[in-house]
């Protein structure tokens, strides 16, 4: 078989292909990945390498459409793949010259085209910029490349790119030559030159020099390098046998500056983006000016006062497409949530909830491993999660309560904690859903609400909508505590919005089998309230002294005008808010006086403990 009747069924197929020796694995002189023919249409090409090399290999080239997988231990590689996603290898075309460490031939994703090309040395090579590998027809020391699945290439699933950089990252070990030892002019001496000269020109070798420069620049690097330096003849038999082998690829690149149409880029150059060729688009809500889509969104608070029922509530109200808590239209309609927990129990505590709080257990889910929620490291399971949402598309919602419990992050250790939220946000954003995190408070009562929330700055600075969750002193006529929801740091909408008021009730008797009768806790809402986060904490104190001085100033019980009460205040350093709330939780009674031309509002005292009405809040 002739270089001609090997490259024609490859062209065929719209592969691109370069001519390799003749029973060789190597590339022609001077022909490497980047001067390939692209398809079809360089017939012209081909004919012309058929003329100058008849007995030629022909290589099959990872270019813009196709990308190369070369396993080297398929069957190992399918386990690492099941084991890291649950997923199988998809069906694609597959050859080589051993079954099983076949080359997987697959089209590229837009994904794929930017990782470069990692690699588990004795699993897997991605070939998917600009390498090769030795196409089917092709013979090497009697042994044929073959295809052995002859189906059309289907295109790389992300999951499977993600995986693979996984791998590539977390599976491989560094391997290093003990015998590498240098002297004291710094250079490598006897025991390890070879090992060196082999990693320095295995490194050069990008399939386009010639033997004559590469031998001169090896010549050169051994001087540099060894003392005493190898034997030139050891030099050129080093430049030979890496010749023979695929040009060095660093693996993945950071694209900072200007590129060719391969991809390549200078990295001595950065490049300016102008932002007039990037597209605006409008944030996406969940909860119109509450939750955001493709961000991570936090709920704070002291345990037992309502962070996680917040999020039950929530769960129930996307899976049966009701509106939110303010009364803001749910606009994506009934949706899936995933609620990722440790604290509560999904059969006894979760599902229970969730009926009480007229939810559809169909569209809720949790991540189980023998019928139990999984505990799991976002940052270690990242392509498990992205192959998960990848395959859920109807989840707008995840939940993870606590957030601590999903990391593995020192919590107050802040690079560490960032580098996990915000690849927690960067999945969000890829598959279009919005993430919770429920974090606990510290026990620093005397700080600002700011400061409340336990560990490092980034549990709510790479979130952009964060909220306070307290119990507040105000009862209801039934004597049930009001709490709030308070902005505590608002990145994407107003933050200067009043708080959410809510009281914990009896949810409805359920009638599933086995619960029958029970009654479970549910939220009824309230609207808005007038408590800030500052009103917990530090400056909870200061509430706490503007009830003491305005009870004083009114215990006459006469009259007195609202503008005197304020400015009192004032001179005692309280807000107008801090006077209005303490009037609220304090007994006071407020009237209009005077002529109706000349009206003022005033306040007075009244005996007996305040008791505020719901119905009130309301109004």
């Amino acid at each position: 078989m002739n270089f001609l009747d090997r490259a024609l069924p490859l062209i065929a197929r719209n592969f691109s292909i370069i001519p390799l020796g003749a029973n060789s694995k190597a590339p022609q002189k001077g022909i490497g990945a980047k001067q390939r023919s692209t398809g079809k249409k360089d017939f012209q090409q081909i004919e012309s390498w058929a003329q100058r090399f008849p007995d030629a290999n022909v290589g099959l080239v990872a270019d813009e459409r196709f990308c190369i997988l070369e396993s080297d231990d398929y069957a190992r590689l399918a386990e690492l793949i099941r084991n890291g996603t649950g997923e199988e290898i998809p069906e694609t075309m597959r050859s080589g010259r051993d079954p099983n460490r076949p080359h997987l031939i697959f089209r590229h994703s837009n994904k794929s085209r930017t990782i470069g090309c990692p690699a588990l040395p004795g699993i897997f090579e991605c070939r998917f910029t600009n390498q090769y590998v030795v196409g089917p027809g092709s013979e090497v020391d009697g042994t044929a490349y073959k295809i052995f699945v002859d189906v059309p290439p289907v295109e790389i699933p992300d999951w499977l790119v993600t995986e693979l950089v996984r791998l590539a990252q977390v599976e491989k070990k560094e391997r290093s030559n003990p015998t590498v030892k240098t002297g004291p002019n710094g250079k490598v001496t006897e025991g390890g030159r070879h090992y060196k000269l082999m990693e320095e020109i295995g490194r050069r070798w990008d399939g386009e020099i010639s033997e004559e420069d590469f031998i001169a620049w090896a010549v050169e690097r051994n001087d540099e390098l060894c003392d005493p330096p190898k034997p030139i003849a050891h030099v050129v038999q080093c430049v030979r046998d890496i010749m023979k082998k695929p040009p060095h690829n660093p693996g993945p690149k950071v694209m900072l500056g200007n590129s060719d149409k391969s991809g390549n880029v200078d990295p001595e150059h950065w490049t300016l983006t102008s932002l007039s060729t990037i597209e605006a688009k409008p944030i996406r809500w969940l909860w119109t000016n509450n939750i955001a889509i493709g961000k991570l969104n936090t709920y704070s608070g002291e345990p037992g006062h309502g962070k996680s029922l917040i999020s039950i509530d929530l769960a129930a109200r996307c899976s049966v497409g009701k509106e939110f808590p303010d009364g803001a239209p749910n606009a994506i309609g009934a949706c899936d949530t995933l609620i990722c927990t440790l604290e509560e129990d999904v059969a006894d505590t979760i599902k229970p909830r969730l009926l009480a709080a007229g939810g559809d257990p169909k569209r809720v889910h949790f991540i189980s491993q023998s019928g139990r929620a999984l505990r799991f490291s976002i940052v270690q399971n990242e392509a498990k999660l992205r192959s998960l949402f990848s395959r859920h598309p109807d989840i707008k919602l995840a939940v993870f309560d606590p957030l601590l419990d999903f990391t593995r992050s020192n919590q107050n250790a802040d690079t560490e904690v960032r580098q996990e939220l915000t690849l927690l946000a960067d999945i969000a954003n890829e598959f279009g859903f919005a993430a919770i995190g429920i974090n606990h408070l510290n026990k620093k009562t005397d700080l600002k609400a700011m400061h409340r929330v336990a560990g490092a700055r980034g549990w709510t600075a790479v979130a952009r909508m964060n909220y306070l969750v307290f119990k507040g002193e105000e009862k209801t006529p039934e004597g049930t505590f009001i709490r709030h929801v308070c902005p505590l740091k608002i990145n994407l909408a107003a933050d200067d919005r009043p708080s959410l008021d809510f009281v914990i009730a009896k949810g409805g008797v359920l009638t599933e089998a086995l619960i029958i009768g029970q009654v479970y806790p549910i939220l009824h809402w309230l609207g808005p309230g007038t408590a800030t986060a500052d009103d917990m904490g530090a400056a909870a104190v200061r509430t706490t002294e503007a009830d003491t001085w305005l009870k004083k100033f009114l215990e006459h019980g006469n009259w007195v005008p609202s503008e005197e009460v304020k400015d009192a205040g004032a001179k005692q350093k309280f807000s107008v808010d801090q006077i209005k709330r303490a009037k609220q939780r304090c007994n006071v009674e407020d009237r209009r006086i005077g002529m109706p031309a000349r009206t003022e509002w005033r306040w007075r005292a009244v005996e007996g403990d305040t008791v505020v009405s719901v119905a009130g809040l309301l109004q």
